[in-house]
């Protein structure tokens, strides 16, 4: 019988999202290669961004400071405990959910892995909803999207998937674009589990149904907005402090997880 490493703090044993008693979890967080098994364990998706949770609490502190200067500095904006607050709301935002993908059906079954594609639509359309109106909304929901795009980009790289890695609206359109991604109610109360564990307030609701041409027109908009910024190279610099705090958590919690 497959066992939990979180029982203490995950507050949702024997819900029909947790895979106590049985032979795994309902939702795993990761497939285990050939090369692996009986190396690493089985982990839950709900551990897994629980695990992420406790790190955010302990590398927010090491990151927000730098993070805040560079968008400041991007943006010509002054760096005051409100701009802290917003951008904390967004990357928390960022933390818990850049997962999100690995609960469509498709990622669980095994016939689609690049979960953060599905992620990075989701958590931009998540942010825009969420977040106050600011001047420098829209730039901030692309960049934290961008993150959780890239968040995977050393196994991008490392398999040679250039293409996915600074993709053309056509090279999209043909991978992406005739494909659906699938949500089950047990999926949608996971979803809602983590927004309540996390305490994050948030409206916008998963879908059941999330289909290809919605996530390439995100996509497309997200890049079009980092890289349409006057100063590109302060943007990337900017992304690239967010893509690595959420390596650094999402790292750290898996090896946490899954050893």
């Amino acid at each position: 019988m497959w066992s939990c490493d979180v029982k203490g703090l995950c507050p949702y044993p024997g819900r029909e999202f947790c895979g106590l008693g049985n032979t795994g979890p309902k939702f795993r967080s990761y497939h285990i290669a050939d090369e692996e098994k009986g190396k690493r364990r089985e982990e839950c998706y709900l551990q897994h961004i629980i695990l992420c949770c406790d790190e955010w609490m302990i590398y927010r502190r090491k990151f927000i400071g730098s993070i805040a200067r560079r968008f400041a500095a991007l943006c010509d904006l002054e760096i005051d405990d409100s701009l802290i607050n917003y951008l904390e709301k967004a990357l928390k935002i960022a933390i818990v959910h850049h997962d999100v993908g690995k609960l469509s059906e498709e990622y669980q079954n095994g016939e689609w892995y690049r979960h953060e594609i599905i992620g990075a639509h989701v958590i931009y359309n998540m942010l825009f909803d969420y977040l106050t109106d600011e001047p420098y909304k829209d730039l901030l929901c692309a960049l934290i999207s961008a993150a959780v795009y890239l968040h995977h980009e050393a196994i991008q790289i490392a398999h040679k998937w250039f293409k996915l890695r600074s993709p053309t609206f056509e090279y999209l359109n043909s991978k992406i674009g005739p494909l659906s991604f699938t949500f089950d109610d047990i999926a949608l109360q996971a979803f809602e589990a983590i927004n309540e564990f996390s305490e994050l307030s948030i409206r916008w609701r998963l879908p059941k149904i999330i289909g290809g041409k919605e996530i390439v027109r995100t996509i497309s908009d997200i890049i079009s907005l980092v890289d349409g910024m006057p100063r590109v190279n302060a943007a990337r610099l900017c992304l690239a402090s967010v893509v690595l705090l959420l390596n650094e958590v999402d790292n750290r919690a898996a090896e946490r997880g899954r050893m």
